[in-house]
């Protein structure tokens, strides 16, 4: 009998298998070293420039090294310490005069360095020393790279403050300085925030002088005269002045008719009694 119906599918051979099997380990392999390739062309554009920032920045060329580093940003990944070419190019934006562009800068390497930074190097809230253990003086404590961010950051801070006319606004960007170096307590950061809690003071008791004198000049404008009530004082002197005026009229009268009463009586006004 003649068989109706497609013919079941042979299985490959071995032979077969084996080679498409080679066939995709060769195409992924392929894709593995273009891969490779393209970290290795990042790492090396953000070596380079960060060698670039850091040479500049030694050489005095602060805007040109901040764009050493903002190119390293691009390139860097955050598992290979991206956070220092943020840190470089706040820096170098800094020491630029551009204070507010390097907070920008700065901020995010704070972001990057510490959620870089493992469970183990840092104490576990609320932790306490163990009997008999103490932390070093401040003078011998390292300065970790999240307080070396936080270092330039206040100092990036206090810098905007300190160009802020309003004593009240400068007050609260010097107590955002604090509130940033505060974490730290190795001897630099104990510096930079006694520095700006001293700024904050003086910006408070500037702001309140400010505000002391203020009120001063509108109590001095009511004692003034309300509206309505303008120069009350000198209207009170001139009534003064015409009441006295009115007085000494009325008694020059007075003193007129007596006279004369007297003349009626004794004679002529030049003393002759006739």
């Amino acid at each position: 009998m003649r068989r109706t119906g497609r013919a079941s599918a042979r299985p490959a051979s071995p032979a077969v298998r084996r080679s498409a099997m080679k066939r995709a380990v060769v195409a992924l392999a392929g894709v593995c070293a273009l891969a490779l390739a393209a970290v290795s062309i990042l790492a090396g554009i953000a070596a380079f420039a960060l060698a670039a920032g850091k040479s500049r920045y030694d050489a005095g060329q602060y805007s040109a090294s901040a764009r050493a580093y903002e190119l390293a940003t691009h390139a860097m990944p955050d598992a290979l310490g991206r956070w220092k070419a943020y840190f470089g190019a706040g820096t170098a934006r800094l020491k630029a005069g551009e204070a507010a562009a390097a907070i920008e800068d700065l901020t995010r390497a704070l972001d990057l360095v510490t959620a870089q930074a493992s469970p183990g190097e840092q104490d576990p809230p609320g932790e306490q020393d163990p009997p008999g253990e103490q932390d070093p003086p401040a003078e011998e404590r390292e300065v970790s790279d999240e307080c070396k961010v936080r270092i330039n950051l206040a100092i990036a801070t206090m810098a905007v403050a300190a160009d802020e006319s309003d004593p009240a606004l400068a007050a609260a960007g010097y107590a955002d300085a604090v509130s940033i170096i505060a974490p730290c307590q190795d001897e630099e950061s104990m510096k930079v925030g006694k520095q700006a809690q001293e700024s904050q003071n003086d910006a408070e008791e500037e702001a309140a002088r400010q505000e002391a004198e203020r009120r001063g000049e509108q109590g001095q404008e009511a004692d003034e005269g309300e509206p309505g009530e303008p120069g009350e004082d000198s209207e009170e002197e001139a009534g003064e002045q015409d009441r006295e005026l009115l007085e000494r009229m009325s008694e020059a009268e007075r003193e007129r008719r007596e006279w004369d009463e007297y003349d009626k009586k004794f004679g002529s006004k030049n003393g002759e009694n006739w």
